[in-house]
């Protein structure tokens, strides 16, 4: 019988240790922070840095104004604008955020088209910009405002096929608006020869 009870001993101490050592690993990974956490303190800093972007920017106009362009001030008044939205998407994890911050982006789109319409208006009226630029300007205001329409309304897309087709053909137009103003800046920056 006491052999019995020093077995019984022993089984209950390696079930005592084993829990313990299985407490101990659980609170362990408990420790380590979720994906949600790590998704909003990743927006929380891309909205800090957005915002120390823009008052870098500003700052420097404050002390040499027009050293920075207004449209470039624009931009990243947008930029802070949707790492605000992709912040408050991430806070809540609710579903449809991704959604909901194509359609802020699609509207700050919008603004800074506009923006640049009517700049470059301002400078067709005064001979620095021709005709071609000034429609250039505008047919990328009207497309702005008809990207709104189709996230707004999915209904026009009749399969995942075509949702997807309209989103690479948008991606694609990011890319050649990128392409075109680094090939803008390339000559100013001193990276491809000006002749």
């Amino acid at each position: 019988m006491s052999h019995f009870k020093a077995v019984g001993f022993v089984f209950c101490l390696l079930v005592v240790l084993a829990t313990a050592a299985f407490c101990q690993e659980h609170q362990a990974k408990t420790t380590e922070p979720s994906w949600h956490d790590l998704n909003v303190k990743h927006t929380k800093t891309q909205l800090a840095l957005a915002n120390v972007e823009l008052l870098s920017a500003q700052e420097i106009n404050k002390e040499s104004p027009g050293t920075i362009a207004r449209l470039v001030i624009e931009r990243l008044k947008s930029d802070v604008a949707i790492a605000e939205q992709r912040f408050q998407e991430a806070e809540m994890a609710t579903v449809g955020g991704s959604e909901r911050i194509r359609l802020r982006n699609a509207q700050e789109k919008i603004r800074l088209a506009k923006l640049n319409f009517e700049n470059g208006r301002l400078l067709h009226d005064n001979g620095m910009v021709n005709d071609l630029e000034l429609e250039r300007l505008k047919l990328k205001y009207e497309l702005a405002q008809l990207s709104l329409v189709l996230l707004k309304n999915p209904q026009y897309f009749n399969t995942m096929l075509q949702s997807l087709d309209a989103k690479v053909d948008r991606l694609a137009d990011e890319i050649l608006s990128l392409d075109q103003r680094l090939s803008r800046l390339e000559p100013i920056r001193g990276f491809i020869p000006t002749n």
